[in-house]
């Protein structure tokens, strides 16, 4: 049996046309298949969850075929005696009827299944913060990006109370994106949003950036992540404080302000949000 997409079309004109003999059983039982597609209710689509990533996952870009828009809203199509099944892409697909249901009637469809994604979990602000952490913790959670966006910050912040958010080093600034320096010459206002030219090049930045950072025995001959690679000694990294990865924190979120405003580039961003989740996990679990 043919799986055909169902739309929804408006009903055209008829025209005038002689006056015709009186109906066929054959044309009664078309008539009938007629009356019940068009009283056939709409079938939904539903958005497959977004997965979190955890700690144990191995880090990998060609993990990011993700979905790049999950705020999409899902289509409704006109489904004639229609068989529903759900797909990757949201759409509800639909079956042909066949001749032999043409005089039986209409079967309502289920209603839609809820979404069962996790929603973005709120992080309260820890006793005794300093008012800088205050600060970005609110900003951070302005807007609500997925459970691997909470998840992060959640890591990010049992880091620093871990380390009683004291400063040991500054985070290095090699290949670091121009808006994270203009941001700490503006006192790291919470209030200001950075003029990024293409959520592309940001990423590039972002990551080179990122890679900078990393121990040696995670690196590739070339310079680039090898994320594969998670068992080793991430003290390098292990950089509380005003300075330290906090700016990598604000900077994964200047990136999903940019995704957000293009609509697109959403999957890279959240490889390098669930790598970053990852490495504030190792940090923790070795923490003395």
């Amino acid at each position: 049996m043919p799986t055909v997409q169902a739309s929804l079309t408006p009903n055209a004109a008829l025209p005038q046309s002689p006056p015709i003999a009186a109906p066929t059983t054959n044309d009664t039982a078309q008539g009938t298949q007629q009356e019940v597609a068009e009283d056939a209710p709409i079938a939904q689509g539903v958005m497959e969850p977004e997965t979190s990533v955890g700690h144990s996952r191995k880090r990998g870009i060609g993990a990011a075929e993700a979905s790049t828009n999950p705020s999409a809203s899902p289509q409704g199509v006109d489904a004639p005696l229609a068989k529903r099944m759900r797909t990757r892409a949201g759409v509800a697909a639909v079956t042909a009827p066949s001749s032999t249901r043409a005089l039986l009637p209409p079967t309502p469809l289920p209603p839609p299944l809820p979404s069962i994604e996790p929603s973005q979990v709120k992080v309260d602000i820890p006793p005794d913060a300093p008012k800088w952490f205050e600060s970005t913790l609110s900003m951070l959670q302005v807007k609500e990006w997925g459970p691997s966006w909470g998840a992060l910050i959640k890591a990010w912040t049992d880091f620093e109370v871990r380390h009683e958010f004291k400063e040991v080093a500054k985070l290095g600034a090699k290949n670091r994106p121009e808006c994270i320096q203009e941001w700490m010459r503006r006192r790291r206002s919470t209030s200001w949003k950075p003029p990024i030219n293409g959520v592309s090049a940001y990423e590039s930045s972002f990551m080179s950036w990122w890679a900078s950072l990393q121990p040696d025995w995670q690196l590739l001959a070339d310079g680039r992540l090898d994320f594969s690679a998670v068992e080793g000694n991430w003290d390098g990294l292990r950089k509380p404080g005003l300075r330290g990865l906090h700016n990598i924190v604000v900077g994964l979120f200047y990136w999903a302000l940019e995704v957000e405003n293009e609509n697109k580039g959403r999957a890279q961003w959240l490889i390098a949000v669930d790598d970053c989740h990852m490495v504030c996990g190792c940090l923790l679990s070795s923490a003395a």
